[in-house]
C-alpha cells in the first residue's frame, strides 16, 4: 500500500512539470481529431462549428508548444558556450529519438490523409451518384405514370359529367349512380363534384369512397392552382393519394377532384430516395470544406506530434546529458590532478544517480591511491637518496640490479671504474660479462652470497678484482641483486 501511495505521489509530482503536461494535453487534442475526423457519420456532424474550434485550439496548442520549444532550445545552445563536445553529442542523441519517433507518425498520418481522400473519392464515385439518381428516376417515372394516369382519368370524368349536365340538376340520384359507376370503370378511389361559390361549397355527386378532400373546408384558392391547361395535379405523401382538380366549363363555379391511392411503400421509396439525393447533394457540396478542414487538423497533429516529440527529446536528453556534463568537465579536472572534486547527484533518474555515486567513489578511490602512491615515491627517493648518499662516501664499486640483471642503482667508484660505458638502466652482463659465472654460483649458494675474485678487461688494461655478490629479496622471491668490487 505504501509503494502504491509513493508511485501516486510521483506521478503527481510528474504532472508539475510543464512538459509532460503539454505532452498529455496534445496526447488528448490527437486522440479527439482522430476521432473526430473518423467518427463523423452525418452531414451535420460536418457542417457545424465543432471542427473551427478544434482548429482554434489545435493552433493555440501549437503555439504554446512553439514558444516552450523556443525556451528548451535557447537553454539547450548555451550548453555550447559551455561545451562543444557535449553539445554535439546531445544534438546527434535528439535527432536520433525525434527521426525514430518522427519518422512512423509522418507514415500514418500521411496514410491517414491519403486514406481518408480515397474513402471520401469512394463514397462519391460514379457508381453511387448513377445508383442515387436511377433509383430517384424510377420512383418520378412511377409518380409521372400516376400523374399521366389521373389526368387522363380527369379529362374522362369531365367529358361525363359535361355530357350529363342536365341530369345533375334534374336527375342527381341518376346521375350519382352513373358518376360513381364512371369512377369505378376507371379505377378511380374517389371522385367529387362540387360548387365553390365565394366561401361556401356544396356537393353535387361524389362515389362512395371519397374521404377527401372536406370539401365543405375545402380552400380552393390555396390548393387550386391550375396550370396553362387548366388543371391542377396534387401528390399528397400524407395520405398516399395523386388528385387532380379542374373546373367544369359547362357549369359556373363548379369543380372535379379526382383521386387515385398509391403504395405507401412507393411514396415512402420516393421520400427516401429524395432525402437521399438531397443529403448526398449537400455532403457532396460540403466534402472540399471537409477535406481541407481534414489537412488541416492532419498538418496540427502533426506539427503537434513533431514538436511534442522533440520536446521530450530535449526534456529528458537535458536531465540526461546535464549530469554527463558535469561528469565530463570533473574528468578533465582529474586529469589535471584534482582528485577532490566531487559531482552532486542531482539527477532524479535512478541510473544517472548510480553513475554519478560510482564516478564519485571511484574519484575518491583514485585520490586514494595516488596520495599512497606519491607518499610510497617519496619513501622510495628518500630511500634513494640516502642510499646515493652512503655508497657515494665508500671506496668499493656498488652495483643494485633488478630480477634482469639491469643496474638500477650505482656509486661514484662504480662510474669511475666503467667511465666508457653507459650504466643507467642497462644489461650489467654486457657491461661486466665476467661476473655471469659468480652470478649462476650465486643461486646455487645456500647462504645467499658469493665471495670470489675475477679478472676483466677493462678499457684495455686487465685488473684483478675481489667481488662479493648477494641476493636481494623480498616476501621470500628474488627481487634483484647487489654487487660489490673492490
Amino acid at each position: 500500500m505504501r509503494k502504491i501511495i509513493q508511485n501516486l505521489l510521483k506521478y503527481k509530482a510528474n504532472l508539475k512539470q510543464p512538459t509532460l503536461l503539454l505532452i498529455i494535453v496534445t496526447i488528448l487534442l490527437g486522440a479527439i481529431n482522430f476521432a473526430f475526423l473518423f467518427s463523423a457519420s452525418s452531414v451535420n456532424e460536418l457542417a457545424n462549428n465543432f471542427p473551427q474550434w478544434l482548429v482554434i485550439v489545435d493552433f493555440c496548442n501549437v503555439f504554446i508548444i512553439s514558444c516552450f520549444f523556443v525556451f528548451k532550445a535557447k537553454k539547450f545552445f548555451n550548453i555550447k558556450n559551455k561545451d562543444l563536445f557535449i553539445f554535439k553529442f546531445q544534438t546527434k542523441i535528439i535527432l536520433f529519438f525525434s527521426s525514430i519517433c518522427i519518422l512512423p507518425v509522418f507514415i500514418v498520418l500521411i496514410f491517414s490523409a491519403y486514406f481518408f481522400h480515397f474513402s471520401s473519392k469512394s463514397w462519391f464515385n460514379g457508381i453511387v451518384d448513377h445508383t442515387l439518381k436511377e433509383s430517384l428516376a424510377i420512383s418520378e417515372i412511377y409518380i409521372e405514370e400516376q400523374q399521366k394516369a389521373i389526368i387522363d382519368d380527369l379529362y374522362n370524368i369531365k367529358k361525363f359529367v359535361e355530357q350529363n349536365t342536365t341530369k345533375i340538376l334534374l336527375e342527381p340520384a341518376k346521375f350519382d349512380h352513373n358518376f360513381s359507376g364512371r369512377a369505378a370503370t376507371l379505377s378511380l378511389t374517389e371522385a367529387v363534384i362540387f360548387v365553390h361559390n365565394e366561401d361556401k361549397v356544396k356537393v353535387l355527386a361524389k362515389t362512395s369512397f371519397s374521404f377527401f378532400p372536406q370539401v365543405e373546408n375545402f380552400d380552393l384558392k390555396n390548393q387550386f392552382k391550375p396550370n396553362e391547361l387548366g388543371y391542377s395535379v396534387v401528390l399528397d405523401a400524407d395520405d398516399n393519394y395523386v388528385r387532380a382538380i379542374m373546373e367544369v366549363s359547362t357549369m359556373p363555379n363548379t369543380y372535379i377532384i379526382v383521386g387515385r391511392l398509391i403504395s405507401d411503400k412507393i411514396i415512402g421509396h420516393v421520400k427516401n430516395a429524395t432525402d437521399a439525393n438531397s443529403n448526398y447533394g449537400k455532403l457532396k457540396t460540403n466534402i472540399g470544406k471537409v477535406k481541407s478542414q481534414s489537412v488541416i487538423i492532419f498538418c496540427f497533429v502533426m506539427i503537434l506530434i513533431i514538436f511534442s516529440v522533440i520536446l521530450l527529446a530535449f526534456n529528458y536528453s537535458s536531465k540526461i546529458f546535464m549530469p554527463l556534463m558535469d561528469m565530463v568537465l570533473a574528468i578533465r579536472q582529474v586529469s589535471q590532478g584534482k582528485y577532490n572534486i566531487r559531482i552532486k547527484a542531482g539527477s532524479k533518474s535512478e541510473e544517472i544517480g548510480v553513475l554519478v555515486r560510482s564516478f564519485n567513489h571511484m574519484v575518491k578511490l583514485l585520490g586514494q591511491k595516488t596520495s599512497d602512491l606519491n607518499l610510497s615515491n617519496q619513501i622510495i627517493s628518500a630511500k634513494k637518496e640516502f642510499l646515493e648518499v652512503v655508497l657515494g662516501n665508500m671506496p668499493a664499486a656498488i652495483f643494485v640490479l633488478d630480477i634482469d640483471k639491469k643496474v638500477k642503482l650505482f656509486n661514484k667508484s662504480a662510474k669511475a671504474i666503467f667511465k666508457d660505458k653507459p650504466l643507467n638502466n642497462s644489461d650489467f652482463l654486457l657491461v661486466f660479462p665476467e661476473i655471469s659465472s659468480v652470478i649462476e654460483e650465486l643461486h646455487n649458494s645456500p647462504d645467499g652470497f658469493v665471495r670470489s675474485v675475477v679478472k676483466a678487461n677493462i678499457s684495455g688494461e686487465i685488473r684483478e678484482f675481489s667481488i662479493y655478490v648477494s641476493i636481494e629479496k623480498s616476501e621470500g622471491e628474488i627481487n634483484g641483486y647487489i654487487v660489490n668490487l673492490l
